[in-house]
């Protein structure tokens, strides 16, 4: 750990001066953006240290790029000590401003509690906030616990009704279509629909798909080949 530590002295001593924001122009005069894209430029020709420092006056001025990057460095160790309560910190900070892929980094740490304890239920706020801003990634994962009736989502079912990115809108073709509460003529009738009524499929399994019901967040089944 002392040799990993002297090497990180030896890295951060060594950077240029201009790399590591310490310019003779004041931080009001920095081009965000252009320094943002120039620690893009050196982390791709393999130069860890000094994208670092193009960074990281970046991050602590807020800027949610530079947050979310410096995060990564922290998380996977690049050229430093691993620390994950860091990482965390700088993703909560890009993802408190909105940046999807931060707040997807966030739910991934706390499924896996790699370095941290493990928290799903934190992560499924994460993945819903990621989810809404219209993160791919996060919307799967979302669509694939519903699926799976994680009880992860179940205090979020209500709001997840409403998600157009989550459901499908389909119409009833049948005169008359029984609602049941599972997949199966065995299942209980919770209602009926009629032709014309629009329902929100949320997915679809051995012939029968999941709607949502209500407002609540309730769901019930019906035969697929009664929906258009």
């Amino acid at each position: 750990m002392q040799t990993r530590l002297r090497a990180l002295a030896v890295w951060l001593v060594t950077l240029p001066l201009a790399a590591c924001g310490q310019s003779s122009q004041g931080p009001s005069q920095v081009d965000i953006r252009q320094r943002f894209e120039l620690g893009l430029k050196a982390l791709q020709q393999g130069n860890s240290a000094e994208a670092y420092c193009y960074w990281r006056p970046l991050a602590e001025r807020g800027y949610a790029d530079a947050q979310y990057r410096l995060g990564w460095f922290y998380a996977n160790g690049r050229g430093m000590p691993v620390n994950v309560k860091t990482a965390l910190d700088w993703w909560t900070k890009a993802a408190k401003q909105g940046h999807v892929d931060a707040q997807l980094a966030l739910g991934l740490a706390y499924t896996t509690g790699d370095g941290i304890p493990r928290d799903i239920d934190k992560a499924v706020i994460w993945y819903l906030a990621a989810a809404k801003n219209g993160q791919e990634d996060a919307r799967d994962i979302i669509r694939k616990m519903v699926g799976k009736n994680d009880a992860a989502v179940e205090l979020h079912m209500a709001e997840l009704g409403k998600a157009e990115w989550l459901t499908t809108r389909r119409k009833v073709r049948a005169s008359a279509v029984n609602v049941r509460a599972g997949p199966g003529t065995e299942r209980k009738i919770v209602t009926t629909l009629h032709e014309g009524d629009e329902v929100r499929a949320l997915r679809t399994a051995s012939g029968w798909t999941q709607i949502f019901l209500g407002q609540q967040g309730e769901t019930a089944w019906v035969l697929d080949k009664l929906l258009e």
